[in-house]
Order: C-alpha cells, then sequence, then structure tokens
C-alpha cells in the first residue's frame, strides 16, 4: 500500500520533471499508481517468467521492455494520465523505480 503513494507522489512530481508527462489531478495520478500495482502484479510477472531467457541474455534489459509496457498499460486505463512516447514512458519507469527503490532502500534501514 506504501508503494502506491510513493508511485502517486512521485507521478506529480515526475510529471513536472519529465516532458512529455502529464497528470492532471492527483486521483489520476492514485488510480495509475493502483493499475500499474495491478499490471505489475500479473501480466508483468508472468512476462517476466516467460522472457527469463531473453532477459538473461539482454543482461536484464528485458525487464526495462516489460516495465515500460506496464506503464503504458496503466496510461491508456487513465483518462488524467497523458504520456506521449515509448521512450518517455521507459524514462518514467527508470525514475519510479529508482524512487521506489531509494524509499525500499531507506525502509529496510530503519527496521
Amino acid at each position: 500500500m506504501l508503494n502506491i503513494f510513493i508511485t502517486t507522489a512521485s507521478m506529480m512530481l515526475l510529471s513536472y520533471i519529465i516532458p512529455g508527462v502529464s497528470v492532471s489531478t492527483a486521483w489520476a495520478a492514485l488510480g495509475f499508481s493502483i493499475w500499474l500495482a495491478i499490471f505489475n502484479a500479473t501480466i508483468g510477472r508472468l512476462l517476466k517468467f516467460i522472457g527469463c531467457a531473453i532477459n538473461f541474455l539482454s543482461l536484464g534489459l528485458f525487464n526495462l521492455i516489460i516495465n515500460t509496457w506496464m506503464i503504458t498499460l496503466a496510461d491508456r486505463m487513465i483518462e488524467g494520465i497523458e504520456i506521449k512516447s515509448f521512450f518517455t514512458a521507459m524514462l518514467l519507469g527508470i525514475a519510479l523505480s529508482l524512487i521506489a527503490t531509494y524509499f525500499s532502500n531507506k525502509e529496510a534501514r530503519e527496521n
């Protein structure tokens, strides 16, 4: 649940930083975060399992493509989010991953 709120706040922040990403309201960012979590938990896990060999051969870059697809799917589900291109979605995925990693490491250090 905390990850959803971190993603929501990150989306609001990143919409000001990354050109090509626009978020109309905080509710749209929350809806995007929920859809992204659902897609990552279902379709994303299945694609990562199926593409395990490709991921090994690409040294993990295939995960970046899968995350970009999940962001694109979540973008299509919410009206208030607009991501201009596949490259913008990829850049957004990298930024969201870095922010999520920072907060998960910070939480682990506190415990």
